[in-house]
């Protein structure tokens, strides 16, 4: 699991192996879209009260973002558990990692 608070937060593996975000986000060299993702771990830790404020103002944006949102996070295999507050890793057993 990881706690979103800081982007250099580790991903703990089943298997003991740590990794920062960031070398996920280089094994799938997508800079524009790893840029996106950091941005959305942020923002998912907006309050319910932020959230509404912004649904008040442009609710048509805020549902093309969390469309996008999900999308992203199911394409990186990280879930978001909106009670816990964590982003979880699915699934990287059969992905090979290299720096």
């Amino acid at each position: 699991m990881l706690d979103i608070n800081t982007y250099n937060d580790l991903i703990k593996f089943s298997d003991g192996f740590l990794l920062d975000l960031g070398d996920i986000f280089n094994y799938y060299q997508e800079i524009k879209e790893s840029s996106y993702i950091i941005s959305i771990i942020y923002s998912l830790n907006l309050s319910i009260e932020t959230i509404s404020f912004f649904l008040r103002k442009n609710p048509k944006e805020i549902e093309t973002q969390i469309n996008q949102t999900k999308i992203i996070l199911k394409k990186f295999k990280l879930t978001y558990d909106i009670e816990k507050d964590k982003i979880t890793l699915l699934s990287l057993r059969n992905t090979k990692l290299e720096k």
